[in-house]
């Protein structure tokens, strides 16, 4: 555990070690909160020790950092790996694919796509990738909190998100540059500040390897690793933490005994319904074709991802493959999927379909799943905070 405390503390600017004001520093309205204060764990840098890319400043000290920049696939190509994970979004027309290597040195990337003003986000902790949209909505509690904050206009505020340096449920905690409210990385969640129980608009978004982004995407636009700073990107400053043995950092709280701690699954929610599906029995099958609620969806596993969080180089880490999730309505029907010669195939027409949701050959070629907002994490940061979730069971 002592190179995980290490590695996290190797990320901010200073070097500096535990900074246990981050809540004063922040100046965090806490009489707003729904979790308890007691919860929240420095995890080492101060806030924006870990500097987010796009972060606007304010008036309160924390100055603006460097904006993310994006280059072509082909260009990208010259130093991603293909087997490499990078996070594949589509928001209002334009897709982006922001590659893990260095969202491991950044955790937040605010940025825009199709003109929506988002922020790409993981929590390497959690091995947790989160979308969302910088526009928040603001009710009338919230409001009523806000009064005289000029920076709510409409029933909403645009924001940029900064890693706070606190982690609940050892999850990633955001804070908002206009209101300095803290968010639980995982759920995109209000937490405590003025926006507490607000919830953000998640986008679905899919971690696959490089090579499968960018032959569903060749015309994505890149997170470049040309940041403007210096950072090793391309080096896992996590090595070994997601060995399932390996202990989660800063964690305190229940373990479900159900899976390993450090089991990767992959996991969707309707309303109340809640189901997780483990990556091994994903690898097993392939193809799981299920309903959430009522929704039918369909989950795709496939090798030819790495680990980001294996070894000391991202490009060498072990395969693990990817889960992903999407409707299985198309065209006023249920679609049944199977997996065949390392291809998916729908029954009911017999086109063959790639990992990222796409028809590649058969009727229905050229048709797109519509993706199903969906998680992948460390099985210990979902169960912590989502307990009544069924783990699927082979059928």
């Amino acid at each position: 555990m002592l190179r995980i405390l290490l590695a996290i503390a190797a990320l901010s600017f200073s070097g500096a070690s535990a900074q246990p004001e981050q809540v004063d520093t922040l100046r965090v309205q806490t009489q707003f909160a729904s979790v308890p204060l007691t919860e929240l764990r420095s995890g080492g840098p101060p806030p924006n020790g870990i500097p987010p890319l796009g972060f606007q400043g304010d008036s309160q000290g924390f100055p603006d950092t460097k904006a993310a920049q994006f280059e072509p696939v082909k260009a990208a190509g010259s130093w991603l790996e293909p087997r490499e994970p990078v996070i594949l979004v589509t928001v209002a027309g334009e897709t982006g694919i922001f590659p893990l290597q260095v969202l491991l040195w950044h955790e937040i990337a605010n940025v825009t796509l199709g003109r929506v003003p988002v922020a790409v986000t993981f929590c390497p902790l959690c091995n947790t990738a989160l979308v969302a949209d910088r526009r928040i909505p603001v009710g009338q509690e919230q409001l009523r909190r806000l009064k005289g904050n000029p920076q709510v206009k409409d029933g909403r505020v645009l924001v940029t998100f900064g890693v706070s340096g606190l982690l609940y449920k050892s999850d990633l905690v955001m804070f908002d540059s206009a209101t300095h409210s803290l968010w639980y990385q995982a759920m995109g969640r209000g937490i405590v500040g003025p926006l507490t129980g607000t919830q953000l608009r998640v986008y679905p978004s899919l971690i696959v390897s490089f090579a499968e982004a960018a032959r569903d995407a060749p015309q994505a636009r890149v997170l470049s690793r040309r940041t403007g700073y210096t950072r090793d990107y391309g080096r896992n400053p996590y090595v070994g933490y997601d060995d399932v043995d390996e202990p989660p950092f800063l964690y305190s709280g229940p373990l479900d005994r159900r899976l390993a701690p450090k089991e990767r699954v992959v996991t969707v929610s309707a309303g109340e319904a809640h189901t997780a599906y483990p990556f091994r029995t994903l690898a097993q099958q392939r193809v799981v074709n299920d309903h959430i609620a009522t929704i039918a969806i369909v989950v795709f596993w496939a090798p030819g991802t790495r680990s980001a969080m294996n070894t000391t180089s991202v490009n060498e880490g072990r395969d693990v493959g990817s889960g992903v999730v999407f409707s299985r309505r198309v065209g006023g029907r249920d679609l049944t999927f199977e997996s065949r010669n390392g291809t998916f195939r729908d029954r009911e027409t017999g086109s063959t379909w790639s990992l990222t949701g796409r028809a590649t050959d058969g009727p229905l070629r050229g048709t797109a799943l519509k993706p199903f907002a969906h998680g992948n994490h460390f099985w210990f940061a979902w169960a912590a905070y989502v307990p009544r979730t069924e783990v699927y069971l082979p059928r």
